[in-house]
């Protein structure tokens, strides 16, 4: 009964994902991708649109940030599709050069399956970043496919690269989708999340006691 529920949606620390003076964005296309490195997380999509991405422009580089025990076997495939040279595997990172480094890149790719919600995808909009996903459970609650960024059927890494083409190629376009991410990051806010859970709580007692 739909009438019964209720979504409330978490918050996000703003502040840890905002710079006052943020470094520009790479003068060449950046293309990121931020997760654990486990095969589940299907890295290996991304990738291969990178490959797809760096043939029509082949100026452009991609950074894929995270460790994890896939990390060997994506770094091979880079290797296996020629694109050691144009990718490179930053590991983990301290909270404060990861988020400068999200704002230095244009497109942020989340091909994993499923995710519960899809932090990293709105941690991501914070930055301005918009986004290219798996119209999957939770990363299609995240995502507001063309507004905040698109999605795209899962593994199908050709339609992950012609998205993402179409921002690179598209200053405009880029600008209205990253405007869009942040303004949608905005509305993510755990004081809000606290009032309307204890709204809901109230609701539901009051609701219980008349009958």
């Amino acid at each position: 009964d739909r009438d019964k529920i209720h979504t409330i949606y978490c918050g996000l620390d703003h502040a840890r994902f905002t710079l006052d003076d943020p470094p520009p964005r790479s003068a060449t296309p950046l293309v990121v991708t931020w997760s654990r490195l486990r095969r589940y997380k299907s890295i290996d999509v991304a990738i291969k649109a990178f490959g797809r991405i760096h043939r029509e422009m082949p100026e452009a580089r991609m950074l894929v940030m995270g460790r994890g025990p896939d990390e060997e076997r994506l770094k091979k495939l880079t290797v296996k599709l020629g694109l050691a040279e144009f990718v490179e595997f930053r590991g983990f990172l301290e909270w404060d050069e990861l988020v400068r480094l999200l704002h230095t890149c244009h497109v942020f790719l989340n091909p994993s399956p499923k995710e519960g919600w899809g932090l990293t995808v709105v941690e991501a909009n914070q930055t301005g970043l918009p986004v290219v996903a798996s119209d999957r459970p939770g990363l299609k609650d995240s995502v507001r496919h063309g507004e905040t960024g698109s999605l795209v059927p899962y593994g199908d890494d050709e339609a992950f690269a012609n998205e993402a083409l179409k921002l690179l190629r598209d200053p405009v376009l880029w600008q209205e989708r990253s405007d869009a991410a942040r303004r949608w990051a905005g509305t993510f806010s755990w004081v809000r999340c606290v009032e309307e859970s204890l709204a809901l709580f109230e609701k539901t007692a009051a609701e219980g006691k008349a009958r």
